[in-house]
């Protein structure tokens, strides 16, 4: 008979926090892509930015809209970028100064690492807890013969 220990449940829970966050992060994704525009951007300015103990690689970029107007934003995703080079942007037409770069990893990076952890919580959640033997396996035994 197998029981769930406290850890087991706490573990499960934890699995399914991550799993439903990794959903809305990517259902947050798909309503931005959905609904937002296409751009070419250019990168203006790299900088490092260090908040505590952590160090962020900010890129300001620079892009024009359809409707001709000059946007510049900064984000810290898309890992080095050269000053000069052109990066794919994604903004809001309502509100282009809410853009992002449209690239996979800045779409679904966070939602795959965070389901990813969810696979590996669930896996030491429900792994069976039992040290008695598998059946069909043979338990070897010494013998009090000697």
């Amino acid at each position: 008979m197998n029981t769930v220990t406290r850890s087991q449940a706490g573990l499960a829970f934890w699995a399914f926090v991550t799993f439903a966050l990794g959903c809305c992060f990517t259902l947050q994704s798909i309503a931005f892509i959905s609904s937002s525009d296409k751009a070419v951007g250019t990168v203006q300015s790299c900088y490092m930015q260090s908040s505590g103990r952590y160090i962020h690689f900010v890129k300001s970029i620079a892009f024009v809209t359809t409707g001709g107007q000059q946007e510049t934003f900064s984000t810290s995703d898309g890992g080095s970028m050269e000053v000069g080079s052109q990066v794919p942007v994604r903004y809001m037409p309502n509100d282009p100064t809410n853009a992002r770069l449209d690239t996979f990893e800045s779409w679904f990076g966070t939602p795959a690492l965070l389901f990813i952890c969810s696979i590996g919580m669930s896996f030491f959640a429900f792994r069976r807890q039992s040290n008695a033997p598998t059946p069909g396996m043979s338990v070897f035994r010494p013998s009090s013969d000697y």
